[in-house]
């Protein structure tokens, strides 16, 4: 997907849903502005998006119903720098 195409998608996402995906580039640099807990919401049947979140340090805290749909809230505390 063109970049362009892929900001056009977030910003129907956002107008269509009230969100759109937005990318930390480092827990490092999330602390250093004050986030102590980063969180994603992640379809249940989305094992790839469940796969980076894991990957990424995050767990499943708990099921959740966002939107309309059932969802997974994978989460992780950061140390702050």
């Amino acid at each position: 997907m063109l970049p362009v195409r892929w900001i056009e998608w977030q910003e129907r996402n956002h107008v269509e849903h009230g969100f759109g995906l937005w990318v930390v580039e480092s827990h490092d640099c999330a602390a250093a502005h004050g986030v102590d807990h980063l969180v994603a919401l992640v379809r249940p049947d989305n094992a790839p998006s469940q796969r980076v979140a894991r990957r990424l340090g995050m767990e499943v805290e708990r099921p959740a119903h966002v939107h309309g749909a059932d969802a997974l809230v994978f989460g992780i505390r950061l140390a702050r720098p």
